[in-house]
């Protein structure tokens, strides 16, 4: 920090003597504090500066909180760390004056004149009475080089950036004096001057107060030196990892120009290689000069790792996933990644009508960074994976398994911060998926390839990665997928859509405590692959349908079509029930193909319900967070959306067999899809959550309401399924209104 210059006038730095009030005279050892409190007696002329939370904070005086209170009265604590001490209490007040003597305000005036004793309780009220006084005022404000003003000493462009960036950063004329204002100037000239190249620049500044008529006078003396280039780079403690690897991986290299940002963005890009846990890159000392030499400082990382963790996922139930990493395999700081991950679907909490997904992942991982600059990636994974679909039926052992795939994911990323990054990827596998044929026709084994191009992003800035209390973020993405299977020549038994979608989100803070959250999100499928499929039944062709409602077809676009509903969206409505619904339940039957009757109703199994999704999507919400206590939040929150699908209430689907491939198809009954959103057709969900503040970002319960819902919502599968039938009559709960979601991270 500069030195700081001048002339303050007497009074400025007297310390106040406390004089011991008549009130207090009979506390004792034992006395506690009950309270403390603030009284700003001028407030009438001069609106407070601070308010009472941000002075408790400058004080050791403190007063029990309620639930210390509570524990003393159940006798489960004393007291004692709360007893009055008069010495601090008389430091308290020249702390109090202090922070108003550097926000400004020199002839503040503290006291505890109206603290009060209860001598039969033993407890003391403490009351500061502030008399704020009126601030100094900035009267004259320069920036001067040796031959007179700064802007003078630079020339051209550099001169415009420098009256740009002082007219907004400086102090101005009528403007409040602050001592740390003064600092942080000084820190951000300094820095711009640095990055302007001036490696070796110095400041210090001559502040001269008059506190007779409150005012200030500050003059800020600039020596910037010369200009500077890199001219040596040296490199310690990098021990098993190629000095030119860390070489490549900086933003500069000798003879270029010197900026103080390049320093940073290269302790950022050493930090990103995964290979250190200790990277300083800083100036030794060293002549002020036109050269600037850099010394880099690392530590090395362990360059294998083997991590195991664990966790809970609403509708996958309790997660398990094993990582066992090289962070420099074959040199040149490439990345090899040996993952397993099991979504085990126990202890999941899906919702009505739905299942827990499952899945098995297994993966290899290498990733090259430094593709021509540091900041781009490239990362290839072969992978295979067994999941269980509640959209399809179980048919692979005991687990419950319905779908394989295996394949090869191959991604570009160009990185520049945590909210600032852009993937551009391609896909290429095989999926099986096994969907059992409805009324006992059998299975259905469908095969087919997919292959899809993927650019997407993140943008925008946060204050905070993990909890972003201020900020804006997009997330835009495009996707085509069967386009390479073309140029490829491979047989087109995949999908063929092109698909985009942008989702963002704003945080706005209102208080120190309170902060809101929106999000706005749409997107857009549109198949592009052949539209029709002929259906043959004992008579001839049935009427074509669009193929993407066509079973098997019609599961493979399950990944790829819109859904709303669940724990990140609208919160009242399980996951991607939003919107029209297929009823997936079925009649249990005996081994002659009976139907089973239970009581006075047929007995049932599968008991689901299949969400459509649409071909657009668009979904809405806000949230307010406010803090409760310590690391508790509360939250109130209403979310909307819809999908483009619309269709008949209770669907149940309509059954057609291709005598030609000896398969039995279904068509989703009713159901039209024209891409198109409509006012009348959003789906609203209010309620209130806890958050509570890990690590890891905010663990979320959440209890939300249907404001709106259609009948199916109301209903569990089995009944609109047996009421459909006339077997039993229609009940509707409005337990069904509601939806506990219980997830980690920001809703959005």
């Amino acid at each position: 920090m500069a030195k700081v210059l001048g002339v303050i006038l007497a009074g400025v730095l007297v310390v106040p003597v406390a004089v011991a009030q008549q009130d207090l005279l009979g506390v004792n050892h034992a006395t506690v504090i009950r309270s403390v409190d603030f009284t700003h007696v001028d407030a009438d002329r001069y609106p407070s500066l601070f308010t009472s939370k941000e002075l408790e904070d400058q004080i050791a005086t403190r007063a029990p909180g309620w639930r210390t209170r509570l524990r003393h009265r159940l006798g489960l604590s004393d007291l004692w760390d709360y007893r009055l001490n008069p010495i601090e209490l008389q430091r308290d007040v020249v702390r109090l004056r202090t922070t108003y003597h550097d926000a400004g305000y020199l002839h503040a005036f503290i006291d505890y004149a109206g603290s009060r004793l209860d001598s039969v309780a033993n407890a003391v009220d403490i009351q500061f009475n502030i008399r704020q006084g009126p601030p100094v005022i900035i009267q004259d404000v320069g920036f001067f080089a040796a031959e007179g003003y700064l802007a003078s000493h630079l020339d051209g462009d550099t001169r415009t950036r420098w009256i740009a960036f002082r007219d907004r950063t400086s102090f101005k004329r009528g403007d409040r004096f602050t001592y740390f204002e003064a600092v942080r100037i000084e820190d951000q000239v300094l820095n711009w001057l640095k990055d302007e190249g001036y490696a070796f620049a110095e400041l210090y500044s001559v502040i001269e107060v008059d506190s007779l008529y409150n005012t200030a006078d500050i003059s800020f003396v600039v020596d910037p030196g010369l200009r500077g280039v890199f001219s040596s780079i040296s490199i310690e403690g990098a021990h098993r990892v190629n000095d030119k690897v860390v070489r490549r991986a900086l933003p500069f290299t000798e003879g270029d120009a010197f900026a103080m940002r390049r320093l940073i963005d290269a302790q950022r890009a050493l930090f990103g290689l995964g290979l250190f846990h200790v990277a300083q890159v800083e100036l030794p000392p060293q002549p002020r000069d036109s050269t600037v030499d850099v010394q880099i400082t690392l530590r090395q990382a362990r360059l294998r790792h083997l991590a195991a963790e664990t966790g809970y996922h609403q509708r996958s139930g309790l997660t398990a996933e094993g990582i066992w990493s090289h962070r420099n395999f074959l040199g040149s700081a490439r990345t090899l990644t040996v993952a397993a991950e099991i979504q085990s679907g126990l202890l999941a909490s899906s919702g009505l009508g739905t299942q827990a997904s499952r899945l098995l992942r297994a993966s290899v991982a290498l990733t090259q960074p430094y593709i021509g600059t540091p900041r781009l990636s490239v990362v290839v994974e072969p992978f295979i994976q067994f999941e269980r679909d509640p959209l399809l039926y179980d048919v692979i052992g005991g687990l419950g398994l319905n779908r394989r795939e295996y394949g090869i994911n191959s991604t570009l990323l160009y990185g520049l911060l945590e909210v600032r990054a852009t993937s551009l990827r391609y896909s290429f596998s095989r999926a099986t998926q096994f969907s059992g044929a409805r009324e006992s026709a059998g299975n259905v084994r469908d095969a087919y390839g997919k292959s899809a191009l993927t650019l997407s992003g993140t943008l925008g800035w946060t204050d905070d990665f993990l909890r972003p209390r201020r900020g804006v973020v997009i997330r835009p993405l495009l996707e085509q997928a069967g386009q390479f299977e073309r140029w490829l020549g491979v047989k087109q038994l995949g999908l063929e859509y092109v698909k985009a979608q942008v989702d963002m989100a704003g945080y706005i803070p209102i208080t120190r405590a309170v902060n809101v959250s929106i999000r706005l999100g749409t997107g857009r499928l549109w198949p592009t692959g052949p539209r029709t499929i002929e259906l043959y039944d004992q008579e001839g062709i049935l009427t074509p349908f669009d193929a993407q409602f066509v079973a098997p077809l019609e599961n493979r676009f399950d990944a790829a079509r819109f859904y709303v509903g669940g724990a990140e969206d609208v919160r009242g409505w399980s996951a991607g029930l939003v919107g029209p619904k297929t009823n997936r339940t079925e009649y249990l039957r005996d081994e002659q193909g009976q139907i089973v009757i239970l009581g006075d109703a047929p007995a049932t199994q599968f008991e689901q319900f299949e969400p459509v999704g649409g071909l657009a999507r668009v979904v809405a919400g806000a949230e307010v967070r406010f803090r409760i206590v310590g690391k508790w939040h509360g939250a109130a929150f209403v979310d909307a959306g819809q999908v483009s699908a619309r269709g008949p209430a209770n669907c149940v689907d309509l059954l057609y067999t291709d005598t030609a491939r000896s398969e039995v198809a279904s068509v989703q009954c009713g159901v039209s899809d024209d891409g198109r959103w409509r006012w009348n057709n959003f789906k609203v969900g209010a309620g209130a959550g806890l958050r509570y503040d890990t690590p890891i970002g905010f663990l979320r319960l959440d209890l939300a309401a249907k404001l709106n819902p259609d009948a199916l919502d109301l209903q569990t599968p089995r009944n609109a399924f047996l009421s459909l039938q006339d077997h039993v009559d229609v009940q509707r709960s409005n337990l069904h209104r509601y939806n506990i979601h219980f997830s980690i991270g920001q809703a959005f």
